[in-house]
């Protein structure tokens, strides 16, 4: 008689899957960090905009200042901080509890955490867009650089860990 299903533990993901859904994190987290102390999200000839100054080049000299005072600059601070931070806590949710190896690690459940992430930095990153379009310091030349790329980077690993761990991998073939 075969046993009973409800009764036998569930299924532990395959270790490939598992790393791959570790690495995915990892590599969003690290992503996340650089992008949101990079120096560069817009730049030009003679400007910089990070999400912590912005710099502008006159006579041979960069001047900096504070772009904390902006409502729409500092909502973009807080949601790739808050995406970051989210995205780290997952991260060490994870590790510890595969060290642990108490019980499998539900992944499904977890990779919430890694969309709410998700969520934060795509609000983010289409917010700074747009409000930079808008914004009256845009100059002809500007474009965006690779701070801001990292960001999306960091967003497309996000959201591969989130569909990789969503994945069935206790269905066998007969």
């Amino acid at each position: 008689m075969p046993p009973d299903m409800s009764e036998l533990p569930p299924a532990m993901p395959p270790r490939h899957f598992t790393l791959i859904v570790l690495l995915c994190g990892f590599l969003a987290l690290a992503l996340d960090v650089v992008a949101l102390v990079s120096p560069a999200w817009v730049t030009s000839k003679h400007f910089s905009l990070s999400l912590w100054e912005i710099c502008n080049k006159q006579m041979d000299a960069w001047h900096c200042r504070s772009v904390l005072t902006s409502d729409w600059q500092m909502a973009t601070l807080v949601l790739v901080f808050c995406a970051t931070l989210i995205c780290g806590v997952w991260f060490i949710v994870c590790v510890l509890w595969i060290c642990q190896m108490k019980q499998p690690l539900r992944f499904c459940s977890m990779s919430l955490l890694l969309l709410a992430s998700v969520l934060l930095q795509i609000s983010a990153l289409i917010l700074f867009s747009l409000k930079f379009r808008a914004a009256k310091f845009l100059l002809p030349d500007s474009q965006f650089s690779w701070g801001y790329g990292l960001a999306w980077g960091s967003c497309i690993f996000m959201l591969g860990g989130v569909v990789i761990s969503c994945l069935r991998t206790d269905v066998t073939k007969d």
